[in-house]
């Protein structure tokens, strides 16, 4: 029986000291471990410098060293690197200049960066394909999505930009097939005669304030077709109004910018002037009608075919000329190509075939005849503008950029 006495005796004071905590520094242990003080781990010791403990899924405690590269952050596999995107490696919110930003390629959607011209946080948008900021007010980009066609062109600040007083930086997009096409030419009090209404014009935007535009465009900018001219009408010395054939009328300006206003377009469409008009068919050398002049692309009017007059005046007033006619009218312009000039009545000259897409209209034929008009600008700038640039991603360029 003592034998049995003494064996418990001895085993039980090591259960029990199991079953308890372990103090290390202190006589009151309050976990399994409790280390009241330094902890020095002789294999977490490197050369390279400091880290954090990490384990596996067996519980094993291992070091996970630091870089030492204060641009690198901890990402979710648990080990120390960079947020690499194909333009090139950057930190999550990396220091840039608009400059720098703008020179990264094909940035990753949802991509930030700290935009340290502006003290604003920027980010990337790849559906759009345009750097947004967070920043309120003065640095608030306003994006306008173009999904239908425009016929008639767009005066930007009084469609859009009027109602963002605050707002300095635009992203137009526009997207595939969808044709922005100008509207001919108006009477303007600044200039002393006429400026062009462009497909998209930013004539009108305020002088003294910096705007910067990015356009995406998938579709179609491009100036109106210019009018075929009219066809030579009124026989040589038999009636009272005689008029001689007509010029083509000039192609439209896809883009006029104005001072103050950067424009940056990333092109994977069309940007061109439009065609000019053929000139009016003119006479024979008995006088006859010429057919009216084609219309140049995109969608130029076809001028109207000559025919005999009628002098018609009432009570003694101002009277005006009729014209009947005879000749052919001039085909309308296509949104690419032009059109076909009319045929000439009773031999008289045809009228001029239409441009293409920044090409001049032909000339008519026939006796002084109307010549064909010259193609549109695909930039105007007026009074200089601000400076655009055109980066091209298997798009077309037609045309001059003045």
């Amino acid at each position: 029986m003592r034998k049995y006495s003494l064996l418990i005796a001895v085993f039980l004071p090591v259960v029990i000291a199991a079953a308890q905590n372990v103090g290390i520094g202190t006589t009151s242990p309050k976990n399994k471990l409790h280390i009241a003080g330094g902890l020095r781990v002789d294999t977490l010791a490197k050369e390279a410098g400091k880290g954090l403990l990490q384990h596996d899924e067996d519980g094993v405690v291992s070091g996970l060293e630091f870089t030492g590269n204060a641009n690198e952050v901890l990402k979710g596999d648990g080990t120390f690197g960079s947020i690499s995107g194909s333009g090139g490696t950057m930190g999550l919110f990396q220091n840039l200049t608009t400059e720098q930003r703008d020179a990264i390629v094909s940035p990753p959607n949802g991509l930030h960066i700290f935009n340290t011209d502006d003290h604003c946080l920027n980010f990337y948008d790849a559906a759009f394909q345009v750097w947004n900021s967070y920043c309120d007010n003065g640095h608030k980009v306003v994006t306008i999505k173009i999904s239908q066609d425009i016929m008639g062109g767009i005066d930007f600040y009084n469609a859009y930009a009027k109602d963002h007083p605050n707002a300095r930086e635009f992203s137009i997009i526009i997207d595939p097939g969808v044709n922005v096409v100008s509207g001919g030419y108006a009477a303007s009090p600044f200039v002393g005669g006429t400026i062009p209404l462009a497909a998209i014009s930013f004539f009108a935007m305020p002088v003294g304030t910096q705007f910067a535009i990015k356009i995406v465009n998938r579709g179609n900018i491009v100036g109106n077709g210019g009018a075929g001219g009219f066809g030579a009408r009124g026989q040589n010395n038999t009636e009272s109004c005689v008029a001689n054939a007509g010029n083509g009328g000039q192609g439209g300006v896809a883009i006029l910018t104005s001072p103050d206003v950067k424009i940056t377009i990333e092109n994977y469409g069309i940007i061109s002037g439009g065609g000019g008009g053929g000139g009016g068919g003119g006479r024979n050398n008995l006088g006859e009608y010429g057919g009216g002049g084609g219309g140049g692309a995109a969608f130029g009017l076809g001028g109207i075919g000559g025919g005999p007059t009628t002098y018609i005046s009432l009570g003694g007033l101002p009277g005006s000329c009729l014209t009947s006619s005879v000749a052919q009218n001039g085909s309308a312009g296509a949104m690419t190509t032009g059109s076909d000039g009319g045929a000439g009545a009773l031999n008289g000259g045809n009228g001029g075939k239409g441009g293409e897409l920044a090409q001049a209209g032909q000339n008519g034929s026939g006796t002084n005849a109307g010549l064909g008009g010259p193609a549109g600008l695909t930039v105007l700038s007026y009074n200089g503008g601000s400076g655009i640039i055109i980066n091209n991603h298997g798009g077309q360029v037609l045309g001059i950029v003045q």
